[in-house]
């Protein structure tokens, strides 16, 4: 009987010394404090164990914490005692401002000679649960970097944010990550640029290096667009000028395709000084009211984040008011325009905040102005003096764009 006990004892340790060998061992140093403050020790010991807790729930990890770095580690002259670990990890952070931390993490393979897999984060100060997520979300890739396949990933153009399996796992390019042997959702996403949402599988027979070039976004060919113009105008008259304070447009157009549909109202003043000076040598100014109400169509050449120029026609009715006239008139207007759009800010899935600049050239009929002057010695002079609406707007302003 006791035999038989000892030939048991003897084989559930002999599997259990299999099972042993076949895990990956990692050690953790404790994290190198560069603040010069000795309260924010407690970050390098709150994710330190962030990583101990989630490497530990891995069946095929056998993590140890270990004590301060040795200088020899450094230097990568490594001591005897740690050669039997698969990986060892350490870290050390400083203060860039007042509030903003650098994290690095340095992962070394103890098989391999090439140079330590580095990962990087920023948090802000005090840490709050955005923070404590980055933590938990750079702790799932230390835990990549040690187990699985080695694989890359490139994009073109670089610096794009990698999702995978939903999880945010740095910026290209990413050359030392790690995975396990199956299929993988990844999102590549690059402000500007189409999103990419695939899949790639890792094999341990090929390199898996994944290079994803991306291609200009694209405005969608169906949107609104609500936009407020300031408009610096001029009309072909000597004695004619603006008003800087009141050239204000508004307008509301859709596009379908390359085409857009535009229709706008506003108010533009224009101040008249008379030809005819009175007994004093002076003379009247007067002011004159534009309210246009247009519809116009736009050809956009091409449509993405950075410009998007376009050509376009319209026309509508102009109600022209002059001051002293009994009542406004009504006269047709037309225009010729240029524009591009100059940039925009997203706002969300569904919208952007847009910039814009426009040239017009315009022709709204002729409006009587009624030259007058005042006499102290009899009836005021007075004339039929016409001028012609016709001139150019150059527009600047800002868009709300909606899908």
């Amino acid at each position: 009987m006791k035999i038989i006990i000892f030939l048991i004892s003897i084989i559930i340790l002999l599997a259990n010394h299999s099972y042993a060998k076949k895990k990956i061992l990692v050690g953790i140093f404790n994290f190198n404090n560069h603040t010069k403050n000795k309260e924010l020790s407690y970050i390098g010991l709150y994710v330190q164990h962030s990583i101990l807790s989630l490497l530990k729930q891995n069946n095929n990890l056998d993590p140890k914490k270990l004590g301060n770095l040795p200088k020899s580690l450094k230097q990568n002259k490594l001591p005897k005692r740690y050669y039997y670990f698969n990986y060892l990890i350490t870290g050390e952070y400083k203060l860039e401002n007042n509030n903003l931390i650098l994290l690095k993490i340095f992962i070394y393979d103890i098989k391999d000679d090439q140079e330590p897999i580095i990962i990087k984060r920023h948090f802000f100060l005090p840490l709050k649960e955005h923070a404590i997520n980055e933590v938990k979300l750079l702790s799932q890739n230390v835990l990549w970097s040690v187990i699985g396949i080695p694989f890359q990933i490139f994009s073109n153009p670089s610096d794009s944010e990698v999702y995978i399996n939903k999880k945010y796992i740095g910026r290209t390019p990413l050359k030392n990550l790690r995975g396990t042997k199956e299929k993988h959702n990844i999102i590549i996403y690059k402000k500007g640029y189409k999103i990419i949402n695939t899949s790639i599988e890792l094999k341990k027979s090929n390199q898996n290096i994944f290079l994803f070039p991306l291609e200009i976004q694209k405005f969608s060919k169906s949107k609104s667009k609500l936009s407020i113009k300031y408009a610096y105008s001029f009309i072909f008259d000597n004695y004619t000028e603006v008003d800087p304070i009141v050239p204000l447009l508004f307008s509301y157009e859709y596009f379908i395709k390359d085409l857009s549909f535009e229709i706008e109202t506003g108010i533009i003043n224009f101040y008249r000084n008379t030809e005819v000076k009175n007994i004093n040598g002076l003379v009247d100014r007067k002011t004159i009211t534009l309210i246009p109400l247009t519809f116009a169509v736009k050809y956009h050449f091409f449509q993405n984040f950075h410009i998007s120029p376009y050509l376009g026609i319209g026309g509508g009715a102009l109600f022209v008011s002059v001051t002293e006239n009994s009542s406004p008139i009504i006269n047709p207007l037309f225009f010729f325009v240029l524009g591009a759009n100059v940039g925009f800010i997203r706002l969300n899935d569904t919208s952007r905040l847009g910039f814009f600049i426009e040239g017009r050239y315009f022709i709204g009929g002729k409006v009587t102005v009624g030259e007058s002057s005042f006499n102290f010695y009899g009836a005021p002079t007075r004339s039929e003096t016409q001028i012609e609406i016709k001139g150019f707007n150059i527009m600047g302003g800002l868009s709300y764009i909606f899908f």
